[in-house]
């Protein structure tokens, strides 16, 4: 893989990670295009780039979350910190059970062109139902519905930022909320998932060490701005629209599969 290929796939993760439209599906679609076949590995190393750029762009929240966590402990008093804490916890259980359990299922996904054309129709129907809303007051059933969607992002070109930004306001909650809820979720995911990929890294030579690290560079700058451009495009109510993008990738998926 030359270093045009790592900028690229780098790149393509950070643009597609925080927009709705499914990194996993845009790198296992690029990775045909280019005739790569790369290691699970690598995905997620790349994704780890994306990773520093959710701790950049909420670094606030989390201080705020941490140091409010912190004074409650010490004041013996549990409350709002620690309830979203809970919540996150909860929320990640999920995800936590698909990734350990189905990782060879994912793995398969994601060399078949056809799952993931199928994957972007289902983000294209969770987009539009994202319009759609419930009348729901219980902020435990919203935690669980979002926690499930990302639980289904797993798979390649079902978009995780889109898919539970949408069903988080399709079951009530404020789009602020929903926003920063999901993406609190996304930064636990991507933690574990690289986590898990440590003994894998270890045996990196120094070539792949350098591209890895180039790839994450990119996705964390690329990756960084899309973030605000989505929180945009989201508070205003555009997501949809992404909608029509999905089903035109997933002709394309099908197309060349």
């Amino acid at each position: 893989m030359n270093i045009f290929q790592v900028l690229l796939l780098g790149l393509i993760q950070g643009v597609t990670e925080f927009l709705p439209i499914s990194s996993l599906g845009h790198l296992a679609l690029f990775q045909r295009l280019l005739g790569l076949k790369l290691p699970l590995v690598f995905d997620v190393l790349v994704h780890s780039g994306t990773l520093g750029a959710l701790i950049l762009f909420f670094q606030k929240d989390i201080k705020r979350t941490t140091i409010g966590a912190w004074e409650e402990i010490k004041r013996r008093q549990f409350g709002q910190q620690w309830k979203l804490i809970g919540f996150l916890i909860l929320g990640s259980l999920p995800v936590a059970m698909v990734g350990l359990l189905f990782r060879s299922l994912v793995e398969k996904a994601f060399a078949d062109l056809v799952l993931v054309g199928i994957g972007f129709l289902t983000t294209a129907a969770l987009l539009f139902l994202g319009k759609v809303k419930i009348r729901n007051n219980s902020t435990l059933s919203q935690v669980i519905g979002i926690g499930l969607v990302q639980a289904l992002a797993i798979l390649p070109g079902i978009s995780r930022s889109g898919s539970t930004v949408s069903v988080g306001v399709m079951l009530g909650m404020k789009k602020e909320e929903a926003f920063r809820f999901s993406f609190f979720l996304g930064m636990m995911a991507i933690f574990g998932a690289t986590i898990l990929q440590i003994p894998p890294i270890a045996d990196f030579d120094a070539p792949k060490i350098i591209e890895s690290f180039l790839a994450m560079g990119a996705a964390f700058l690329s990756g960084y701005f899309s973030l605000k451009l989505l929180k945009s495009i989201f508070l205003k109510g555009y997501l949809w629209y992404f909608a029509f993008y999905c089903l035109a990738i997933a002709g394309v998926c099908f197309a060349i599969r």
